[in-house]
C-alpha cells in the first residue's frame, strides 16, 4: 500500500518532530515533507501532489491565512488542517469558513489523529462524489450519443475518450470479435498509433494466455496482468507489441451480448507495472456497460432500432437508471426495470397511465410535466433536478433528461426520459448546509441555549428525530451533577423526574462520565443496562454526544427517534459535528460572561482605589502641615528649649503618622479590597485629642482661631486604633480651623454618655447646608 503524502508548513523543527511522532503513534503511514517559507510552500504545491496539508498559523513573514488562500487556489480538493498554538476560537471558525478543513491546537495534539482521519475520509468521499458526478455526466452524454443513432465506431471511440478523461493516466481501446468469436478482426484505438492496431489485429480468442483481451473474451470474465514485460505466460509477440507502446500493465473485460457471448473486449492500458485501482475497475465496468448498449443498438438494423421493442432492450440493459417513454399526450408507453425499481410501479401498472403521476402535487399545479415536454420539443432536450413521487407516496430527488423521439425528420412520436435517484447526494448537501447555518447562528448569539429548539427542529426534518434533552454540568448541594436545561418531545412530568441526575446514571449520564459518544439501535436499546429510561420513552434509535470544549466537559446532548431503528455513519458524524459546534458556542458564551464579570470587578476595584486615594491624599496633607510649620519655626530659631522639644515631638509624631499612611497607600491588596487594616488596642482619648490639637495649633494661631478643649478626665481607656482615631479627630479639627473665619473659636469636647465615649467638635464657621448634609459621607458609604 502506497504511503500517504503530507505537506507540513512549520518553522519549528521540534514542533514538526512532535507532529510526525503523533502521526506515527496514531497509525498513519505517511511521508511528511516539511517547508517553512512561502516560496518552498508554493513550489511544493506546484511540483507535487499531497493527500493532506498541515500548517502552523503564525510563521515569520507568512501567516496561515495566506497559506490557506494559496492552497485553495493551487489544490482546492486537498484537505487543509491548521496545527497551531495561537489560533483563537473566532479566528478558527473564520478559517473554516474560508476553506480550512479543521484546526488542532498544539496543546491538544491528541485531536490530530481523529482530525486527520476525518479529513482524509471526507476528502475520499468528496473525490468519490466528484468521480461519480463526472461518470454520470459522461454516461448521459454517451447514452445520448447512442440514442441519437451515431455509428458504433464513434460510440466506442467516445467511450475510450470518456475513460481517459475520467482517469488521465490510462488509455482504453476495444477489440471487436468476429461473428464466430474466434479472433479480433477490428480494433477501436483512438489513443494509439496505427502500429498498435496492426500489432494486435486478428489476435486469437482463447485461454492460452496469448494476451489478456483474448483470454477475457474466451472466459467471459475480467483478466488483469500487473507486469506485462515479466509475465512469461504471455506470447512474446503480444508482449513486445504492448511494451513497444508503453503498456506495462493492463486490465481486460468482456463486453457481453444479450446471448451471453462476448461482443468485444475492453482493454485498459497502464503506463506502469501495477495492479489497477478500485476506480479503474469501476471505469472498466462503466465502459463495458455503456459499450454493451452501443453494441445492442448496432446489432439490429435501423428499422428495428426505430421500433419500440429494440429501444426497450437498450433501456433494460441500464439497471441504474429509470428509462421510460411517453406519447405526445404524456401517457407512458414503455417502462424499463430501472424505472420499476426506482418508482415502484410494475410495467403493467405504468404503461398507459399518465406520466404526471410521477410529479409532486405542487409541480402538477404549475404544469411542470407539460412544460418539460414542450421545452423538449422546442429545444431538443430538457434537463431537470426535482422531487418526484414513488408509488408508496414517498418523495425522492431525481436528476432527469427528457428528449423527443424523432425517428424521421419532422415526425416526433413521443419522448424518452432518463432519470436517476440523487436523494443521497441532496441529503448530504442539505446536511452540510445545516451544519454551516448552525455554526453561523451559534457564532451570532451569546446565548446558544436559546437556539436549541430551532436547531432540533431543523435536525428532526433531516434525520427523523422526535425528542432531545440537553444536560449541563452544574453544582447542587455542593455536588457536581447534570442539570436538565433544554428538552423537547418529552412530557414535563418526565422532565421533572430527570431534572438532576448523577454521572453514570441513564445513558446521558454514562456518556458524560466516559466522555464518549454513544449511539444505539433498537435492539441495543432493549438490552443496554443504562437504556431503560430511553426504552420507556419509546425511543428506537438513540444518539448522545458529550459537549466538550477546551478539554472540559460542559454537559451532554441526546437525540431520539420513535420510528427509526438506527442512524447511518453519515448521520452520526453530522450529530457529532453539530454538538461540537454547540460545545464551542457554550464555552464561548461562558468565556464572554466571565470576561464581563472580571471587567465589572476591575471597574469596582478601580473605583474603590480612586476613592481611597482621594481620601488618602487629604489625609497625607493633615500631618504634613504641622511638620512644615514647626520645622520653619525651628529654622528661624525663635523657640526656647521647651518649645523646641514640643516642636520636635510634634514633628516626630506627625512624621510617624504620615509614614503609616504611606504604608497604607502602598498596600495595594487593602486598596483593592476597599479597606485598611485596623489595629485594636487600649486608647487614651485625652492624649489622642491632645495630639490632634497640637497638629492643628499652628494653623489655628495663624488665623487667630482659638481652640478650646473640654476633656472629661473620668473618661477611661477605650478600645480602638489610636492612629485612626487621631486621623478622625485631626480631620475634624483641620476642617473646623479651615472653615472658621479669623478670630473665631473651635471647641473640642470629650464626655462619657452611658458606657460610651463621645467626642464633639464645634466651630463658629458657616457650617454645612442642610440640603447637603445627607451627602456628606456618601463617598465613604459606596460599596
Amino acid at each position: 500500500m502506497t504511503a500517504l503524502r503530507f505537506l507540513l508548513l512549520e518553522d519549528n523543527p521540534l514542533d514538526a518532530e512532535v507532529v510526525q511522532a503523533t502521526l506515527i503513534d496514531g497509525g498513519i503511514d505517511c511521508d511528511l515533507l516539511r517547508v517553512d517559507t512561502r516560496t518552498d510552500f508554493v513550489t511544493a504545491l506546484r511540483t507535487d501532489t499531497f493527500d493532506l496539508i498541515l500548517a502552523d498559523y503564525t510563521l515569520p513573514g507568512f501567516d496561515g491565512r495566506s497559506a490557506l488562500e494559496i492552497a485553495c487556489n493551487l489544490c482546492p480538493d486537498t484537505p487543509f488542517i491548521f496545527v497551531s498554538a495561537s489560533l483563537g476560537e473566532e479566528l478558527a471558525i473564520e478559517t473554516l469558513k474560508q476553506g480550512a478543513t479543521d484546526y488542532v491546537l498544539k496543546q491538544r495534539l491528541e485531536r490530530l489523529i481523529p482530525a486527520v482521519n476525518r479529513a482524509l475520509r471526507e476528502a475520499q468521499k468528496q473525490r468519490e462524489r466528484q468521480r461519480a458526478e463526472q461518470m454520470l455526466i459522461e454516461q448521459k452524454r454517451l447514452l445520448e450519443l447512442i440514442a441519437t443513432g451515431h455509428r458504433l465506431d464513434e460510440c466506442l471511440a467516445a467511450v475510450c475518450a470518456s475513460i481517459s478523461q475520467l482517469s488521465p493516466h490510462i488509455r482504453a481501446c476495444f477489440l471487436l470479435t468476429d461473428a464466430q468469436r474466434q479472433d479480433f478482426p477490428r480494433l477501436i484505438t483512438p489513443d494509439f498509433p496505427p502500429s498498435f492496431e496492426q500489432g494486435l489485429k486478428d489476435a486469437p480468442i482463447n485461454d492460452l494466455c496469448m494476451g489478456t483481451c483474448g483470454e477475457a473474451g474466451y472466459r467471459g470474465e475480467p483478466i488483469t496482468c500487473s507486469d506485462i514485460a515479466n509475465d512469461d505466460r504471455w506470447s512474446k509477440e503480444w508482449r513486445d507489441v504492448c511494451v513497444a507502446h508503453s503498456i506495462f500493465a493492463c486490465h481486460s473485460q468482456s463486453v457481453m451480448g444479450m446471448d451471453g457471448l462476448p461482443l468485444s473486449s475492453l482493454m485498459l492500458c497502464l503506463s506502469e507495472a501495477r495492479m489497477p485501482t478500485e476506480w479503474e475497475y469501476q471505469l472498466a465496468a462503466f465502459g463495458t456497460q455503456v459499450a454493451s448498449i452501443a453494441f445492442e443498438r448496432d446489432r439490429s438494423d435501423r428499422a428495428l432500432l426505430e421500433s419500440e421493442a429494440r429501444f426497450r432492450l437498450i433501456m433494460e440493459s441500464v439497471k441504474d437508471y429509470a428509462i421510460f417513454t411517453l406519447d405526445l399526450n404524456g401517457k407512458i408507453t414503455s417502462w424499463n426495470s430501472g424505472a420499476e425499481r426506482l418508482l415502484g410501479y410494475t410495467e403493467a401498472e405504468a404503461i398507459g397511465s399518465d406520466g404526471r403521476r410521477l410529479f409532486t402535487p405542487e409541480d402538477n399545479e404549475q404544469g411542470r410535466a407539460d412544460w418539460e415536454m414542450q421545452t423538449a420539443l422546442t429545444q431538443g432536450r430538457v434537463e431537470n433536478e426535482r422531487w418526484h413521487l414513488r408509488k408508496d407516496g414517498n418523495r425522492f430527488w431525481a436528476s432527469g433528461l427528457t428528449m423527443p423521439l424523432q425517428p424521421e425528420a419532422g415526425n416526433v412520436q413521443g419522448f424518452v426520459t432518463i432519470m436517476q435517484d440523487k436523494t443521497v447526494e441532496r441529503q448530504s448537501h442539505e446536511r452540510l448546509q445545516l451544519l454551516y447555518d448552525t455554526t453561523s447562528d451559534l457564532l451570532a448569539t451569546e446565548q446558544p441555549l436559546t437556539l436549541m429548539h430551532n436547531l432540533f427542529n431543523k435536525l428532526s426534518v433531516q434525520l427523523e428525530l422526535h425528542c432531545y434533552y440537553n444536560f449541563l454540568v452544574e453544582k447542587k448541594d455542593n455536588q457536581t451533577m447534570l442539570h436538565l436545561r433544554n428538552y423537547q418531545g418529552i412530557s414535563e412530568t418526565v422532565a421533572k423526574a430527570i431534572e438532576w441526575i448523577e454521572f453514570g446514571e441513564h445513558l446521558c449520564g454514562l456518556v458524560a462520565q466516559e466522555q464518549q459518544q454513544t449511539v444505539l439501535g433498537q435492539e441495543q436499546i432493549a438490552t443496554h443496562p443504562n437504556a431503560k429510561f430511553a426504552d420507556s420513552l419509546g425511543i428506537t434509535a438513540y444518539a448522545c454526544q458529550p459537549l466538550i470544549a477546551q478539554g472540559r466537559l460542559l454537559g451532554s446532548l441526546s437525540f431520539g427517534s420513535f420510528t427509526r431503528t438506527h442512524f447511518t455513519p453519515e448521520e452520526i458524524d453530522l450529530l457529532q459535528s453539530t454538538c461540537d459546534q454547540i460545545a464551542i458556542a457554550l464555552d464561548r458564551a461562558n468565556l464572554i460572561a466571565s470576561i464581563q464579570q472580571q471587567a465589572e470587578q476591575l471597574r469596582q476595584a478601580s473605583r474603590i482605589k480612586d476613592e481611597f486615594l482621594a481620601v488618602l491624599s487629604h489625609e497625607l496633607r493633615s500631618p504634613l502641615n504641622p511638620i512644615l510649620g514647626w520645622a520653619k519655626l525651628l529654622l528661624d530659631k525663635k523657640l526656647d528649649e521647651t518649645r523646641t522639644r514640643q516642636a520636635l515631638m510634634t514633628i516626630q509624631r506627625n512624621a510617624k503618622l504620615q509614614s503609616e499612611l504611606i504604608e497604607d497607600l502602598l498596600d495595594v491588596s487593602r486598596i483593592l479590597q476597599g479597606k485598611l487594616s485596623i489595629n485594636i488596642s487600649s486608647v487614651n482619648l485625652t492624649r489622642t485629642i491632645g495630639a490632634a490639637i497640637e497638629t492643628v495649633r499652628l494653623a489655628a494661631e495663624a488665623k487667630s482661631v482659638t481652640v478650646e478643649a473640654h476633656l472629661d478626665a473620668e473618661v477611661g481607656q477605650v478600645l480602638g486604633d489610636s492612629t485612626r482615631l487621631q486621623q478622625v479627630v485631626w480631620n475634624l479639627l483641620s476642617n473646623a480651623v479651615k472653615f472658621t473665619p479669623a478670630g473665631g473659636r473651635v471647641e473640642v469636647r470629650l464626655e462619657q454618655i452611658d458606657r460610651q465615649a463621645q467626642i464633639t467638635v464645634r466651630d463658629t464657621g458657616k457650617g454645612i447646608g442642610s440640603d447637603f448634609l445627607p451627602y456628606v459621607f456618601e463617598a465613604l458609604l459606596k460599596p
